[in-house]
């Protein structure tokens, strides 16, 4: 309640530009102006273009971003919960598969989960500030790779024009 007016913005600024990022303290609220604010403005079709068909995917970076994101693909899937254990292992494997195929793996997901679903994608990324963790630790390059490579399946999805994906990071203001 009260937060309207950011709500209006974020909405604005997911139509402009497909990505939006909310910084703030923590504690803050950023994962309550996405949660409680704009997902129900996307449910209720106020961003009117793209009707109120949507499904948000949300995922934290943790210490493996990538796996993790696919996991939450994976847990939107409308059938998740019809599968067996082995199902969503065989799956979980593929979506991960398809993510680290490259540069536009988040891309050819989204266009899937489109078909699939007919659904927009807007990928909420919560804490943000979890890829910053190992800058300056040589031990941990493995993780730094995943990150680098995350963030290109990030870039691409924005870049690109022939699958609607929308984005929205929140991140901790004292990381930026």
């Amino acid at each position: 309640f009260g937060r309207e007016g950011q709500v209006d913005e974020v909405i604005n600024k997911l139509i402009k530009n497909k990505v939006v990022t909310v910084l703030g303290v923590s504690g803050s609220g950023k994962s309550s102006l996405i949660h409680c604010g704009v997902k129900p403005v996307l449910y209720g079709g106020f961003m009117t273009e793209m009707g109120s068909n949507w499904t948000v995917i949300t995922s934290r970076p943790g210490n493996s971003p990538i796996d993790n994101l696919a996991q939450a693909f994976l847990e939107n899937n409308p059938s998740y919960s019809e599968y067996t254990e082995e199902e969503n292992m065989v799956n979980m494997a593929i979506i991960n598969s398809i993510l680290r195929s490259g540069s536009n793996g988040l891309v050819e997901l989204a266009k899937q989960f489109r078909r699939d679903t007919g659904n927009v994608l807007l990928i909420y990324l919560d804490q943000f500030e979890e890829l910053f963790r190992y800058k300056n630790d040589e031990s941990v390059r493995e993780s730094q790779d995943e990150s680098s490579a995350y963030v290109s399946l990030i870039i691409e999805a924005i870049v690109q024009s022939k699958v609607p994906i929308y984005l929205a990071i929140s991140m901790r203001s004292d990381f930026l």
